[in-house]
């Protein structure tokens, strides 16, 4: 840096002087830089309007827990709401029973439990209505992770577990066993179990009524399994840029709203970060700025990105491959079956034809019978009527006729 000198000097004599004879103090005083015009002279604590800030609850400690209860009600008081954020509302509106959303989109309505839990309540005076547009941030963050663990503590649950505590009745859970343990550990872990399961039990991801009944042949397995492979694939690739985003946002913000000292285990949400929690990020950005030296290769990231999505997309291959493998070998069980149930309803068929004609047989031959009987009969009684003064014949065959037998005129003609 160069230093200029001054200008104007308020005692001409000193002009005259060397600089071995001025003290060292006017020397400073006479060699300092003006101040530059850039230099920010305004307090630390005013803010320019456009500065964002970042604004941290943490949802996770015993003293926070309160917030939640409150989210949770909201939620519960409101059935528009509950619809937009894909719960199962509690009821329905009586003009025709269909639940409506009153026109509002997906962040109005997390702009207005926001407003509810943090403002209105009155627990959390810290708080602006200027910040509302974080904090409906904080509140989306706070419902994901809900619905997340919710999931969780369902699959550790199993299906009789979690059919037992839809029922009310966790009370029969024998003391001492598995799921009793687990139904401890998820109480203390996650005290909103219960009402969670009253807003998302009938949701299509969690009830699967809808789907299929219980007789069908298909095997419904494949079908979680995708999904859960997909959604794997989607936070990690979420993850991984989301964490990027939060550290460029951090460093262009000056100030906190409030200090993040979380544990491993704290749920944390924020709208500049991820439930991991913001001031973790930070001290990530902040120690890859002290040591560029051991940031990894652009290349690996990528690689790494690649070869995990390369993988994902294996398995669902396989998976549907199995899945069409087992429909193709279902559909020729089925073409088989009818084929064969084909053939003996022909075979039937064709023999009640043969019987039906063989008795048509037999019928028109003993009518046929019965036909050549009579005209024998009758041409003994024309020959018999033919020679009436005749006695018997030579050969004896022909039968006396007796005088008084009545003959039809029309047989003697």
């Amino acid at each position: 840096m160069t230093y200029r000198k001054p200008k104007n000097i308020s005692n001409p004599s000193e002009k005259l002087q060397t600089g071995k004879s001025k003290s060292r103090k006017q020397a400073r005083e006479c060699t300092r830089p003006p101040l530059s015009s850039k230099e920010n002279t305004k307090p630390a604590s005013k803010l320019q309007e456009g500065t964002k800030r970042t604004v941290t609850v943490h949802w996770s400690k015993p003293e926070y827990h309160y917030a939640t209860d409150l989210l949770l009600t909201a939620i519960e008081e409101r059935q528009t709401t509950c619809a937009a954020l894909g719960f199962d509302p509690q009821g329905q509106d009586e003009t025709n029973g269909v639940n409506k959303t009153s026109g509002k989109v997906v962040h109005e309505h997390y702009t207005s439990l926001a407003r509810v839990v943090f403002l209105e309540s009155g627990r959390f005076p810290k708080y602006t209505p200027d910040d509302i547009h974080e904090l409906a941030g904080v509140i989306k963050n706070r419902v994901i992770k809900l619905k997340a663990l919710y999931r969780e503590c369902r699959e550790k649950l199993t299906a009789t577990g979690a059919g037992l505590v839809d029922e009310d009745r966790e009370s029969e859970f024998e003391p001492g066993s598995q799921l009793a343990n687990i139904w401890d550990e998820i109480q203390h872990d996650f005290p909103w179990y219960k009402r969670m399961n009253a807003l998302m039990r009938g949701h299509p991801l969690i009830d699967r009524s809808g789907v299929a009944n219980s007789a069908t042949g298909v095997d419904l397995d494949i079908l979680d399994r995708r999904s859960k492979l997909l959604v794997k694939a989607e936070d990690n690739n979420s993850g991984r840029a989301r964490a990027d985003d939060t550290h460029h946002r951090a460093a262009s913000s000056d100030v906190s709203c409030s200090d993040s000292d979380d544990t491993a285990g704290d749920l944390v949400s924020s709208t500049e970060s991820t439930a991991s929690g913001s001031d973790e990020v930070k001290d990530t950005g902040t120690k890859k700025r002290k040591s560029p030296s051991t940031q990894p290769s652009a290349s690996a990231g990528p690689t790494k990105c690649r070869k995990g999505m390369l993988q994902h997309v294996q398995e669902i291959a396989a998976a549907d491959r199995s899945t069409r493998l087992k429909m193709t070998a279902m559909r020729l069980k089925a073409k088989c079956n009818y084929k064969v149930e084909k053939e003996r309803l022909r075979h039937d068929i064709e023999m009640a034809r043969l019987e039906h004609e063989a008795r048509e047989r037999d019928k028109q031959r003993e009518h046929e019978l019965k036909l050549l009987a009579g005209q024998l009969e009758l041409e003994h009684l024309r020959v018999a009527a033919s020679r009436p003064s005749q006695g018997p014949s030579q050969s004896g065959l022909a039968p006396p006729l007796v005088a008084n037998w009545a003959i039809d005129p029309a047989l003697q003609s």
